[in-house]
């Protein structure tokens, strides 16, 4: 049996940030045009658990990964393997990466909130899974 449940939650920032995949940008960007998400979606197939989640900023990176891997398995003892996280790849989203071939400044802070966020959406729709007509 196929089971599925989803929560997906605004991951806007509350003050300015720098947009990555904006070179040509020298400031940082100050309203918002379209809401960003943070998206988890869990799925159980015979009683097996996978977590989907997508997040709206232009990548991830290996360091944001192992902290929501850490936190659900602490949390559910969900093997890594069974979690797959992917960036939207918005060049709409905040910059979150030290790695950036920009050299953005990165609010450490805000980056860090994106990831509970999309933790707290994991959590929140853990038990509310339902079967999944075919």
């Amino acid at each position: 049996m196929l089971k599925m449940s989803m929560q997906s939650y605004c991951i806007n920032p509350d003050r300015p940030v720098f947009q990555d995949g904006h070179g040509i940008r020298k400031t940082p960007a100050v309203g918002v045009y379209g809401d960003l998400q943070a998206i988890a979606m869990w799925l159980e197939i015979d009683g097996k658990r996978l977590l989907l989640g997508s997040i709206d900023i232009i990548c991830i990176n290996p360091d944001m990964i192992e902290k929501i891997q850490k936190a659900l398995f602490n949390q559910f003892a969900l093997p890594k393997e069974n979690i797959i996280v992917c960036a939207a790849h918005t060049h709409s989203g905040p910059a979150v990466d030290n790695d950036s071939k920009y050299d953005y400044p990165i609010d450490d802070s805000y980056r860090d909130s994106i990831i509970q966020t999309f933790i707290d959406a994991a959590v929140d729709c853990y038990d509310r899974l339902k079967p999944v007509k075919t």
